[in-house]
């Protein structure tokens, strides 16, 4: 899909970014609506970015304590 008005989509997701962490409720009820526009596609977008990043962090999280885990191990030795 292309977008034809950048700076709405990009405003699309940057509030989208902002209310998924701070309100994600309230993103979803806006995302039930059935509007097409730049700004919409950028909310779309913008929520899946978030979550992105957030499956990400965590999964970097996971791994920093798994890695201390095992280094604790060898510790212990």
């Amino acid at each position: 899909m292309e977008i034809a008005n950048e700076q709405q989509y990009i405003k699309g997701v940057n509030h989208a970014y902002l209310l998924a962490e701070y309100q994600p409720q309230l993103l979803e009820n806006l995302l039930k609506s059935e509007s097409r526009n730049d700004y919409f596609i950028g909310l779309q977008d913008g929520k899946r970015l978030y979550e992105k990043e957030r499956s990400q962090s965590r999964l970097n999280e996971l791994n920093a304590m798994q890695n201390k885990k095992s280094k604790d191990r060898g510790l212990e030795r």
